[in-house]
């Protein structure tokens, strides 16, 4: 018998991303509102533990497994993955009884994953995530799609969390239309809603989980807090330029301190994917360089603290967009260093698009950021932020 009231929350990638932890956490929230059965599939499951009150466990092609082992075996991984892809595409196209019973003797002689098996005990897929669909990543892209088509042909509902989307070339645009056409799509910024509208998708424009986050504060404004990425996002040089440049802004715009660097992403278990530490030394060192007093990593380990942060905070310069919502949320000045559309189009929708640059620009752009930040008027980032919340609200799909 299969159970009937299971819910999987997918597509979840690591606790060693504070924001992503955000977003899987709120999902399990809801996914408890109609099911007491929730079970989680991540990319970096180890990660979660003592994080989530559901079981975590690998995805359906658990990618962790290729970071971390040899090349060789990577090969072999990859070929028999997409030996099992083609065995559970061809049971898929079978009469529905048929394929339920064929797909479930497939995992049991190794045929097909044996995480199978929790879709085919389930009813429902929430996935959450999704900064990964798009062109920078078309390999992950047709997996997630094609495992979402998978699982609706083995009659689970399926459907989205607020993610964004950056579908834009064409075959990857037919292939969305053909996998994704039978997901309930929800998307968190409104370039998202216009890259599934050219592929044919209609989807729900609700905000980001972590809006729900949003408070009041009235602790006085007295710190400066920073959030980059590490250097998966960008090449050395363009690394040290992006420090160089925060560093000047800094301290030409003479922002109080102290200055409090957080690092938003720490690594992937036994990989060096991720590491925003290496890139808050350098920014460490460099504010040593120009005599900025009392400059402190931050070590923190939730969302929440993040807020906390945040809510002493004047003004946040950020590159990682779930520091710039922590900032949002707690009322903060917050300017956007970005290296994606969603943190263009999630600046553009709350009408703060002057306040976003590509985290490529020259340090006196940067600088200039820093001075736009300093005359703005805190009003509009607390009322952005709180329309934003009040959105998510009537939405019913978080708790706040």
């Amino acid at each position: 018998m299969y159970e009937v009231n299971r819910t999987l929350v997918t597509e979840a990638y690591s606790a060693s991303n504070i924001g992503d932890l955000e977003l899987v956490r709120r999902s399990v929230e809801y996914a408890l509102r109609g099911s007491s059965d929730v079970r989680c599939l991540a990319v970096d499951p180890d990660s979660f533990t003592g994080h989530l009150c559901v079981p975590v466990q690998d995805r359906l092609f658990p990618r962790l497994r290729l970071l971390k082992g040899p090349r060789i075996g990577s090969v072999w991984t990859l070929s028999v993955w997409a030996f099992q892809v083609l065995v559970m595409s061809t049971i898929a196209w079978l009469p529905y009884g048929a394929r339920r019973s064929a797909s479930e003797a497939a995992c049991r002689f190794g045929l097909a994953p044996k995480v199978a098996e929790e879709y085919l005990n389930s009813s429902r897929v929430l996935a959450v995530g999704g900064g990964y669909l798009g062109d920078q990543y078309q390999k992950e892209t047709v997996m997630t799609l094609w495992t979402w088509w998978w699982a609706g042909r083995m009659g689970l509902g399926v459907e989205t969390m607020p993610i964004s989307c950056e579908i834009e070339s064409r075959k990857l645009r037919f292939v969305a239309r053909l996998l994704g056409r039978r997901v309930k799509w929800r998307v968190r910024d409104s370039a998202s809603l216009s890259s599934l509208r050219r592929c044919g998708i209609p989807s729900e424009l609700v905000p980001d989980l972590a809006f729900a986050n949003h408070r009041e504060s009235s602790q006085p404004r007295d710190l400066t807090v920073v959030a980059l990425v590490g250097s998966d996002y960008l090449g050395g040089e363009a690394v040290a330029r992006l420090v160089r440049g925060v560093a000047l802004a800094v301290k030409e715009r003479d922002l109080p301190t102290p200055i409090s660097i957080v690092t938003m992403h720490t690594s992937l278990s036994g990989t060096s994917v991720g590491g925003d530490l290496d890139v808050a030394n350098l920014l460490k060192n460099q504010l040593s360089e120009c005599d900025v007093p009392d400059v402190q990593i931050s070590s923190l380990t939730s969302f929440d603290d993040v807020c906390v942060l945040c809510e002493r905070a004047s003004v946040v310069i950020s590159a990682r967009m779930h520091a710039g919502i922590a900032a949002l949320c707690a009322g903060a000045r917050v300017g956007m260093l970005a290296y994606e559309e969603k943190h263009f189009s999630l600046m553009r929708d709350l009408d703060l698009g002057e306040y976003v640059i590509p985290i490529t620009s020259e340090s006196s752009e940067i600088s200039a950021l820093a001075g736009r930040l300093v005359n703005a008027d805190f009003r509009r980032f607390r009322e952005s932020a709180s329309r934003y919340r009040t959105q998510l609200i009537d939405a019913e799909i978080a708790s706040v």
